[in-house]
């Protein structure tokens, strides 16, 4: 498959239970229960983060894939970043911030 043969991008979703949130146990249940083995098996159409979860059907390991996992390399390189952006903006138009981005 011709998506496998380039680098792949990963983005990483993560969660945080605040100090000053409600009900600080029942939201560190459901984060322990999203990451249990059971429920990751259920998610069909995308891949694990765990390892001992197999990727879905037809598709390979999620780590023996070639992954872009070099960001901060990436990101420092302003030239390669601002050709990116001019061919992302090709494609969808010029980015048009919305809220307060930091």
């Amino acid at each position: 498959m011709q998506l496998f043969r380039d680098i792949a991008i990963l983005f990483v979703g993560t969660a945080v239970i605040t100090a000053s949130a409600r009900a600080q146990d029942m939201q560190e249940l459901y984060e322990k229960a999203k990451a249990e083995k059971k429920e990751q098996q259920s998610k069909l159409d995308t891949w694990s983060p765990r390892k001992d979860v197999p990727p879905p059907a037809g598709l390979p390991p999620l780590f023996s894939l070639k992954l872009a996992n070099n960001y901060p390399a990436f990101m420092s390189d302003t030239r390669k970043v601002a050709d990116l952006r001019k061919r992302f903006e090709a494609l969808t138009g010029p980015v048009q911030k919305k809220g307060g981005v930091r």
